[in-house]
């Protein structure tokens, strides 16, 4: 009994990390970004303000800009990593094949030769 408690009270430190460390600075971040700017300053109040400028604005633009560029990033490398992978894990079966052949060759020409030696003596 005492032991599925610790099981799981150490299966929780995962989940109390992701929400003290992700989701309360992610929920202080949404709720900050309702409030009204006055000045150098913040206060507390439900305007939208800050997401009509956003998306007023050439901030809007450049993040659609930033995940265009991350999109076709991402499309390139994919293009581009599939087949060099496929090809590469051709190689290194091929390379892999001929060197395991070549080492049982070494030992059994070896195994061989001790034999017609032995045979001659």
């Amino acid at each position: 009994m005492a032991r599925s408690i610790v099981l799981r009270a150490f299966l929780l430190l995962p989940i109390a990390f992701v929400a003290a460390f992700l989701l309360a600075p992610l929920g202080l971040t949404i709720a900050v970004s309702f409030w009204r700017r006055v000045g150098l300053s913040v206060r507390p109040a439900f305007v939208f303000v800050s997401y009509l400028t956003f998306f007023d604005s050439v901030r809007f633009a450049v993040l659609a800009r930033s995940l265009l560029v991350s999109i076709e990033a991402t499309v390139l490398s994919l293009f581009i990593s599939f087949p060099l992978a496929a090809a590469m894990s051709t190689v290194v079966v091929l390379v892999m094949a001929v060197l395991l052949m070549g080492w049982y060759l070494v030992f059994d020409m070896q195994s061989f030769l001790g034999k017609v030696l032995s045979w001659r003596a």
